[in-house]
């Protein structure tokens, strides 16, 4: 069931004035709630991936790391990149709790607070890619090498400050695109939930 019908459907039960009324907008509610839930299965998804594969990283990282105490052009660059990447596992795992809080019992306003915190976790995310790309981009790629291939990247230092312009043009295109194509599922759910907002203020009035 599409979020259009869903409020056509709220509008003429918030119309009705027999005993029924209250029954039906609570199973109304019910069913948002599972709808919601429901269109955000691809963002759980992804974050869950997310977090597991944040867990791995920082694994590598503290491995490579220890590895490399003696050596601080190396150690540093890996610290860096592990704190980002606690600090990721920490945001991610904001957003799932956020999003699997949302349930069907909770109210219209409630449900409401909740995706708008998830919006404003996704803007400032996507806000701090265009720091988080260009200054770990050069950390990220001596670590790298150092880790996979056994090269020392600080011995074409030009090309590293080649790396660090191109991930900055990569930052600003890839940010454009992402809040170009925002998340469908957030979107629509955060205008419907609105207009269910907008209902219920009419029904007091």
């Amino acid at each position: 069931m599409e979020y259009q019908e869903l409020s056509g459907i709220w509008k003429s039960a918030g119309m009705q004035t027999n005993p029924s009324k209250k029954i039906n907008q609570k199973l109304l509610r019910e069913v948002i709630g599972h709808k919601i839930k429901s269109s955000f299965l691809e963002q759980k998804l992804t974050s869950i991936f997310e977090f597991a594969a944040n867990v791995l990283f920082a694994g590598y990282l503290i491995s490579f790391a220890s590895s490399h105490l003696m050596e601080v052009k190396f150690l540093i660059p890996a610290l860096a990149i592990l704190l980002m990447t606690f600090f990721n596992m920490g945001f991610v795992g904001r957003r799932l709790y956020l999003i699997f809080s949302i349930q069907p019992e909770l109210s219209v306003l409630e449900t409401q607070k909740k995706l708008a915190k998830v919006q404003y976790m996704e803007k400032l995310e996507l806000n701090l890619l265009y720091v988080v790309i260009p200054f770990l981009s050069i950390p990220f790629i001596v670590v790298l090498a150092k880790g996979f291939l056994g090269v020392d990247m600080y011995a074409w230092s030009e090309y590293l400050f080649q790396f660090f312009l191109g991930s900055v043009v990569v930052a600003l295109i890839l940010v454009f695109i992402l809040k170009k194509f925002p998340r469908k599922s957030l979107v629509e759910a955060m205008a419907f939930m609105e207009e269910l907002k907008e209902m219920e203020e009419e029904e007091i009035d």
